[in-house]
């Protein structure tokens, strides 16, 4: 019985830690806007940096969530859905914004 027990609580909580390290690093890298001036893109300086639960975007790091299809930035769900390796956000004012992936960095403190 004692070792049905220790072993029983072994894999729960192998089980819970596995859980608490989950992170989806699917999308991670940094992404700049697209600009097209006179049809060149001018992508330089990267605008959202994703980095598994945490996004940097507007300069203030918020957390998010990744999906295979999306990810879902801050409290307010500003949600981006991937398209061919890019981002794509709906802005009221401008339509659809496509945010091109620049590389793979995930620091935030470097730009």
């Amino acid at each position: 019985m004692k070792k049905n027990l220790v072993l029983g609580l072994s894999i729960f909580l192998v089980l819970v830690s596995a859980c608490n390290n989950i992170s989806n690093h699917k999308h991670d890298g940094s992404y700049a806007m697209n600009i097209n001036v006179f049809g060149v893109s001018v992508n330089s300086k990267p605008d959202l940096i994703i980095n598994g639960n945490k996004a940097k975007f507007n300069g203030e790091i918020h957390d998010c969530s990744q999906f295979s299809d999306r990810i879902e930035i801050g409290d307010n769900k500003i949600t981006f859905s991937v398209v061919d390796g890019d981002l794509i956000v709906n802005v009221p004012t401008m339509g659809k914004v496509r945010y091109i992936k620049l590389s793979g960095q995930t620091n935030f403190n470097e730009e």
